[in-house]
């Protein structure tokens, strides 16, 4: 296989062969077989992260904080619990936030 560097020194090549070649990945050009072979991979999708300790106890935190409900009768405390909660879970999901880009 000739390098790309060498071939370009040796051989004049079109445009056409050159999208050719690099959509097949071969062509033929002055009776020389021409592969083309990408010295890097593109990995396409993003890594993912990890979530640090914080973040997975800030989740659990919200978990929990989700699922209290006031016992008893309803009344105005209720109202007052469900109020309390929202503002809670607001300020959390916050938390989260700012956990995950680190400030």
């Amino acid at each position: 296989m000739i390098r790309l560097k060498n071939l370009l020194n040796e051989l004049n090549i079109s445009k056409d062969d050159m999208e050719k070649l690099h959509n097949d990945g071969e062509v033929e050009v002055d009776g020389q077989k021409i592969t083309f072979k990408s010295e890097t991979e593109v990995n396409e999708a993003p890594p993912k992260m990890k979530n640090s300790k914080e973040v997975d106890n800030i989740i659990k935190t919200m978990a929990v904080v989700s699922g209290l409900q006031k016992g008893g009768m309803e009344s105005r405390y209720g109202k007052d619990f469900l109020k309390a909660k929202r503002k809670a879970l607001k300020a959390i999901n916050d938390m989260l936030t700012y956990a995950k880009i680190g400030v």
